[in-house]
């Protein structure tokens, strides 16, 4: 994926209870070529913060030990870091306007993960790179010539270890998500049903293995823009993601 040169010596600080979601942005954080630390309390990431310098903190405003915005705040008054405040709760909004607010950026959840690098280009100077794809596949073979054909492409790669990853992944709303039926099994429909439930910008690749005839059909159902048998020639499938 092309970076540029400034994005790659980043070091961002990500700090967020729910372990599904750090883990997820984790990853297109380093995907995207920062350098990323991670912490799930607010002393964790006090921690952290006290050993090395960040040029970036994104954090959640409710944390297993407080808030997030007053954990912005002390670290704000020890250094110039930049914040980005996530939620799922719409009331912070109302704190934007404060004098006082601790954070520089306020995105609600779910988001796409665009928005946050938007965020960050506005605050450190960043382009940000091309689409974002969340893979949810066991195959480990199969996931290693997908994976290198499309960073290859230029595509930003997030793997989905567990079904609760790739809801996570969904709230970053990526450009696609590629959906092995032999892996996700009955998940792979409750993924869809979100997806267009919700009506998240999200394209949907639908791969099966032969034999998976009535998952397929039930997968049909929510009209994927690429919806086939597991490709043996995956650069021209990834390159159909490019298109």
């Amino acid at each position: 994926m092309a970076q540029s040169a400034s994005s790659k010596t980043r070091r961002v600080l990500l700090v967020d209870g729910h372990a599904e979601s750090l883990s997820v942005l984790e990853r297109l954080m380093a995907g995207s070529g920062f350098e990323v630390a991670t912490a799930r309390t607010a002393q964790a990431a006090r921690d952290l913060a006290d050993d090395a310098p960040f040029d970036l903190i994104i954090c959640e405003l409710l944390l297993p030990d407080g808030g997030g915005d007053e954990l912005i705040g002390k670290l704000k008054s020890k250094s110039d870091i930049r914040a980005i405040a996530l939620s799922a709760l719409a009331y912070p909004v109302q704190l934007l306007g404060r004098s006082d607010a601790s954070f520089d950026r306020f995105i609600l959840k779910p988001c796409r993960f665009e928005e946050i690098l938007n965020a960050i280009d506005g605050l450190l100077g960043k382009a940000p790179p091309a689409q974002q794809v969340l893979v949810v596949e066991e195959d480990q073979a199969f996931l290693y010539s997908l994976t290198r054909a499309m960073r290859h492409h230029g595509l930003g790669v997030v793997v989905a270890d567990s079904f609760a990853e790739a809801q996570a992944g969904l709230d970053f709303s990526p450009s696609w998500i590629v959906i092995a039926l032999s892996t996700a099994g009955g998940d792979a429909i409750m993924l869809l049903e979100r997806i267009r439930r919700e009506k998240l910008p999200i394209k949907i690749a639908v791969l099966s293995a032969p034999g998976n005839k009535e998952l397929l059909d039930r997968a049909a159902q929510f009209q994927p823009e690429i919806i086939s048998e597991k490709p043996a020639d995956v650069f021209s499938f990834v390159q159909r993601l490019t298109q």
